[in-house]
């Protein structure tokens, strides 16, 4: 028996598991969040004793899943009797349940596997204030507003170093409209639009909060660094990052095709 089948389709044990969940964003601890899922529902389940069973099974369960022994709840879950199963649920579903519990009371607790990161991408590690990179645009949304096959051309104006797998790049969005990439940098500006707000009149300053590893670093094309010529000569320093639009590579891709468009509508 698959003690994973059992907890997850059962009504009682997924609201126990989901209610778990949440506790555990509120509390400083996993144990807190256990103590607190037990005492909500097994009072919720108190006058309806196969319920009430089923809540104390699954509290030790998410116990378990999340590397913890729920000493309480496995006190009371062996004083248990079959005759105390069967009497609950009857004897078909209270068979089930008795394999259900002894196979629960001889699992070792599990411990969390950690997610495999991948640190091939080195991502923005390796970008520095003032350089210069190119993004193909292909797909069906630049297709849509006519840009596919150009280039959105960014220029990191700050770094902010968030933790090991993210640093934050700040940079103002433009559209190379050329089939090519041009050089000097200075050329490349050349027939380009500079994304810019139609309500505040000011050019947007994006910020990348994707980690390292969601950068698509094949795709790149490094243009070089430069300090100047690569911001709007009339745009205006925002107040602070409240007033950036934060961007993920994942949602780049709708962000620059949407706002291409209402620059072209001005």
């Amino acid at each position: 028996m698959n003690l994973s089948d059992f907890f997850e389709t059962n009504s009682t044990s997924l609201e126990v598991s989901e209610l778990f969940e949440e506790l555990c964003e509120e509390k400083s601890t996993k144990k807190a969040a256990l103590n607190a899922t037990k005492n909500t529902l097994c009072k919720a389940y108190f006058e309806e004793k196969d319920q009430s069973i089923i809540v104390l099974m699954s509290v030790y369960w998410c116990g378990l899943k999340s590397n913890i022994v729920d000493e309480k709840s496995k006190n009371e879950l062996e004083k248990l009797t079959k005759d105390d199963i069967f009497d609950a649920f009857g004897d078909d579903d209270g068979q089930t349940v008795f394999e259900t519990l002894e196979l629960l009371l001889k699992t070792e607790p599990i411990k969390p596997q950690r997610k495999k990161i991948d640190y091939s991408n080195p991502g923005s590690k390796k970008w520095n204030v003032g350089d210069v990179y190119a993004y193909p645009l292909r797909g069906e949304e630049y297709a849509k507003v006519g840009i596919e096959g150009k280039y959105l051309v960014i220029h990191c104006l700050e770094k902010e170093i968030v933790s090991s797998r993210k640093a934050e790049i700040v940079f103002y969005a433009l559209i190379c409209l050329e089939e090519e990439l041009k050089k000097p940098l200075d050329d490349i500006i050349v027939g380009g639009l500079y994304l810019k707000s139609n309500t505040e009149k000011r050019y947007y300053e994006f910020r990348l909060i994707s980690p390292h590893s969601e950068y698509p670093t094949k795709e790149l094309i490094f243009l070089g660094n430069t300090e100047e010529h690569f911001s709007p000569s009339d745009a205006r320093p925002l107040p602070g990052k409240f007033f950036q639009k934060m961007v993920s590579w994942k949602n780049l891709r709708d962000e620059i095709s949407y706002e291409y468009r209402l620059n072209r509508l001005v």
